[in-house]
């Protein structure tokens, strides 16, 4: 997963894409081991049915794709770009 500069989505009622807090170049291998948790008390916004595409990213694997470490946290979402990697890849921060 990669940090996408030129992505589109906006998170509403902030109208930015976050795009100026990518990293140009590294990206984080991930694993993903479950869906968003749609009956999370604090994911009534972003685990539902009208964004299939999210995922929860954890501070580490946030802070390796953005610019500022003072950014996770506070910004609460970003456009990436993702693509499946073999697992003898490894997790963690690469330049793929």
């Amino acid at each position: 997963m990669a940090c996408n500069p030129a992505g589109t989505y906006t998170h509403p009622g902030d109208n930015d894409t976050h795009g100026g807090y990518c990293h140009t170049e590294p990206s984080v291998v991930i694993h993903v081991i479950d869906a968003c948790p749609h009956n999370h008390q604090f994911n009534t916004y972003s685990c539902t049915d009208q964004r299939p595409n999210h995922i929860d990213l954890s501070c580490s694997a946030f802070a390796s794709i953005v610019d500022d470490r003072q950014t996770v946290g506070n910004i609460g979402s970003l456009n990436v770009w993702v693509r499946p990697v073999s697992c003898s890849v490894g997790l963690g921060l690469k330049t793929l």
